[in-house]
């Protein structure tokens, strides 16, 4: 059997997807915002879980009630409801094949507390697991350059953009907003992030300390430069995160953002140890076709 959740219902299939009934839930004039099923051959236990919210996306202060089917779809019950919060509407319901009863639920926006969602016994009760902001005794979301600039400029809610579970592992669990992506190994107790790491040896996370980069860094490169004088000395031009420099040969980066988000080449001083100009931009992403299919504002301050 397969199953696929739709904003109307959730379909069934008995013959590898050539055809497809309806095995509800009755949503009424509401909307299946989120699905996800597992199923564990050695137990038997197949579980389908739905989202329901409000069919008018605009009602971001709506409840979503979650729904739950022991039955591959023949009944469900209505076994708990989440309030409306900071995270906005749920987006993702997680449920790995090693463990139907845990569930996990991933909102629309990354928020200081009301993001991810962990369920024990089946999607009755739930308990918030991903804390992002510093201070927060509760924080478990591994420090990153993003972070300090959420903390710095008081930025939150960046949209969430794709979630996953292991389908062997409950404990293994991942999510990705705008800026960065997170990974926990043990059910959300604890996450890593996917683009940076703090260097060792310093005190604490702060903006302009040393990051260690775990290569799925959120925006682009557009250059990368060795000093001439000095070849331990390394650059790069970012989209969005300026300009950064290396003085141990790249393995770790400080960040310097106080020009423009954008920076987009070098050019040293031939004669000159250390001098070097900078080009630096509000518009973003210039060597790409951002700007020319009008993503992004073709005109914007600049500077060198």
């Amino acid at each position: 059997r397969a199953f696929a959740g739709t904003p109307k219902g959730v379909f069934q299939s008995k013959d590898q997807g050539a055809s497809w009934t309806r095995v509800g839930p009755e949503i009424g004039d509401g909307c299946v915002a989120a699905f996800a099923a597992g199923s564990r051959a050695a137990t038997g236990v197949t579980r389908l879980f739905c989202c329901v919210t409000s069919a008018d996306e605009s009602k971001t202060d709506s409840p979503a009630w979650i729904m739950r089917s022991a039955d591959g779809g023949g009944t469900w019950e209505r076994v708990s409801e989440l309030a409306a919060g900071s995270g906005g509407r749920p987006l993702y319901l997680l449920v790995s094949d090693a463990d139907p009863h845990r569930v996990y639920l991933v909102k629309s926006w990354n928020s200081p507390e009301d993001t991810m969602y962990r369920s024990d016994d089946g999607g009755a009760t739930w308990r918030s697991i991903f804390f992002l902001k510093q201070g927060d005794p509760r924080f478990n979301a591994a420090p990153n350059y993003i972070n300090m600039e959420q903390k710095r400029m008081n930025i939150w809610q960046w949209s969430t953009t794709m979630a996953g579970i292991d389908p062997k592992d409950a404990d293994h669990i991942m999510f990705s907003d705008y800026a960065t992506g997170y990974h926990s190994d043990d059910g959300g107790g604890t996450w890593r992030s996917e683009d940076t790491a703090l260097a060792p040896g310093q005190d604490g996370p702060d903006i302009d300390h040393r990051w260690e980069m775990h290569g799925l860094n959120i925006t682009t490169v557009w250059q990368y430069y060795v000093d001439p004088f000095e070849p331990h000395r390394h650059y790069f031009c970012m989209a969005d995160l300026a300009f950064w420099h290396s003085e141990d040969s790249g393995r770790s980066w400080q960040w310097m953002r106080d020009l423009e988000p954008n920076c987009y080449e070098l050019a040293f001083d031939p004669d000159t140890p250390g001098k070097f100009w900078g080009a630096f931009a509000v518009v973003h992403d210039i060597p790409s076709n951002n700007p020319i299919i009008g993503y992004h504002p073709q005109s914007g301050r600049g500077c060198v």
